[in-house]
This record gives C-alpha cells, structure tokens and sequence, in this order.
C-alpha cells in the first residue's frame, strides 16, 4: 500500500476527470509555491503535490496507482485478500519521486540564478549611483567656478564703468547711460523655448534680448521667489524620485545633467533633473516639479528628448521617453517618443532661427 493518497492531496475524488485534476493542482500550486508561500514546509508539501500530479494527470499511472490502492483484489486461493501489482505502481511511485525530486532541484537552480541576477543588479546600481554622484560633485565644482567667473566679470566691469564714469577734465560726464553687453555667440536655453511654444503669454523680444545679451550686464525685475526654499523643496523630491527608480529597476544614466549642444551660430542649454533606463530598456528623460502642471513643462521635457540624441551619440537608436511628475498634485505626465515628430521639430527651428 502507497503511504500517500494522491487523491486526498489534490483534494479530489477518485472519480475526478482530468479537467478537474488539472483545476486541483493549480489551486494547491498557488498556495504552496514557494515563491508565494514562505512558510516551513511549503516547499515539501509542494513536492508532495507536484507528485500526486505526476500520476493521477497520466491515465496509465493513475490506472497502476488505482490498482495498488483496492480495497481488496479477488484472487484464485485467496479470496478476499489485496494483491496488489509488484512492479506497474511501484514504478509509477518511483518516476514520480524521481520527477518531483528533479522539479525541486530546478527550481532550486533558478531560485540560484535568480539570487544572482539580483545581486548583479544591487552592483550595477551600486556603480550607478557612484557615478552620478561624482558627475553631481563635478557639476557643482564647476557651477561654483562658473559663478565665482562671472562675480569677478560682473566686478571688473562695474569698475570699468565707475571709470567711464568719471567727469571729464572739462567736468561732463562721458556716459550718459550704459548698454547691455552683447554675447560673443546667441545662447538660448530651452526654457525659454519652452515658454514661447507654450504660448503662454510669454513675449518674444524678451527671449531674443537674453538670447542675445550677457545676463549679469541688465537689470533685472525684482522677484520675491525664495530660490533657497524651492532648492531645498526641488533636491528632496529628486532623492524621493531616485528611490522609486532604483526599486523599479531602473539603472541612472544622468542627475541633474546639463546639455550643451553647438547649433550653428548658437549655443543650445538644458538641465533635465534625471536621465536613465527603465526596467523595460527605455531610455526616459525626466523632470521633478514642486509647482502646478504647465503645458511648458510637457514641452520643456519634449525638448530635452529631442536634443539628447544631438548632445552625444550614445542616446541614439534607443527607445526613448519623456515624463514629468508632480507630487503634490498627484500627477504625472509621460511623453513618448511619437511627439517628436516633423510637425514639432518645424516649430522649434523656426522659433530657433528667429
């Protein structure tokens, strides 16, 4: 007699179909698989139902196992006394331990494999970070020097100005007022692209004029925008961001990364907060926002996405995407790649050429 009733293990009848069978275990399957079950013993009660599957699923196997289990088997001499077959179920059982045992141990080899897939990932991760970090660090220490070039420029020219400045010997002054400086080369950030394809009300002899002027020799209009306040706001939702990406699976290409581009007679700028590869092998260019959702961010973002293949050749050929977020309001915007298309860069040439 076998020590185990199939037929009690997967929860059938003995007249159960095979429809019903195959119903029976998938049912025990989800419940003690260990990838769903965690708990002690699972793994063998698994076994144990990956064995009873085995035979009662094969009609030859279930009709050996049948036999063995009789009640009782009618022979000449011996009426009423079981005489089960010595050798058909003691196979049957046999290749199904053997089964079931060759079952665990693949799964135990991808459960290995799986292991180490993970921990690859956790590395080229690891390394990711590393390296976004540095190129973080460089981009503030060269931020840094940029500003403390411009402070030095911005103080050299006020003291050329104070020079100009001076009565004459004749006691007029020789500068009546001073002009803006212009740029050795237009230079055009896509922010202010963005605002202009947005038609937001934003106006174009602005753009041109900081286009065209170096920004430390003009006026600006007082503003009580806490730029400390949004900086801090801005990093933390970053580092939040980041964290989302990472348990995605997402491997980081770029943080905060500044693109400069050469187009023709003049320098392209942008700074998109995060640039990586999704779980899926796209590569996704995103911006965090503290505010409320704007059409120019959309379009922001569409100009990054249309600029990155230009800025370096290692982004092209890739499937690309865009997305902005906004936390507090709850939403999210993803831009495929299908929005680049002829119509749009038309527009962004012509706004470039004016």
């Amino acid at each position: 007699m076998p020590t185990t009733n199939y037929y009690s293990v997967l929860g059938v009848s003995r007249k159960a179909c095979q429809a019903e069978i195959r119903r029976a275990y998938h049912r025990k399957a989800m419940q003690y698989h260990p990838d769903v079950n965690k708990s002690p013993g699972a793994t063998a009660k698994m076994v144990e139902v990956n064995e009873a599957y085995e035979v009662l699923s094969d009609d030859k196997k279930r009709k050996a196992y049948d036999r063995l289990i009789s009640v009782s088997v009618t022979t000449p001499g011996h009426a009423g006394t079981r005489r089960p077959s010595s050798s058909g179920p003691s196979r049957a059982r046999q290749e199904a331990e053997r089964k079931a045992q060759e079952a665990a141990r693949r799964q135990s080899e991808q459960d290995e494999q799986e292991r180490q897939k993970s921990a690859q990932r956790q590395r080229e991760w690891e390394a990711a970070e590393r390296r976004a970090a540095e190129q973080h660090e460089q981009e503030a220490s060269r931020k840094r020097e940029q500003q403390e070039k411009a402070q030095q420029e911005a103080a050299e020219r006020d003291r050329q100005e104070r020079e100009r400045a001076k009565p004459s010997k004749i006691g007029v002054n020789t500068v009546a007022g001073l002009a803006a400086i212009r740029r050795p080369k237009p230079y055009i950030h896509i922010s202010w692209l963005a605002k202009l394809l947005s038609d937001s009300g934003s106006c174009e002899w602005e753009a041109w004029f900081k286009t065209q002027h170096e920004s430390s020799s003009w006026e600006k209009v007082p503003s009580d925008f806490n730029l400390a306040k949004w900086q801090q706001e801005h990093d933390a939702l970053l580092q939040r961001e980041l964290g989302f990406r990472k348990d995605a699976g997402a491997t980081l290409v770029g943080y905060q990364k500044r693109l400069i581009w050469d187009w023709g007679n003049a320098t392209l700028d942008g700074t998109p907060d995060l640039i990586y590869v999704d779980q899926n092998g796209v590569l996704t260019v995103q911006d965090c926002r503290t505010g409320k959702p704007r059409d120019k961010d959309r379009l922001q973002i569409m100009l990054c996405m249309w600029a990155l293949p230009m800025v370096d050749s290692i982004y092209s050929g890739r499937p690309l995407q865009g997305r902005v977020v906004y936390p507090k309001y709850d939403c999210e915007w993803t831009v495929p790649a299908s929005a680049i298309d002829d119509s749009f860069i038309s527009k962004v040439n012509t706004l470039i050429g004016r």
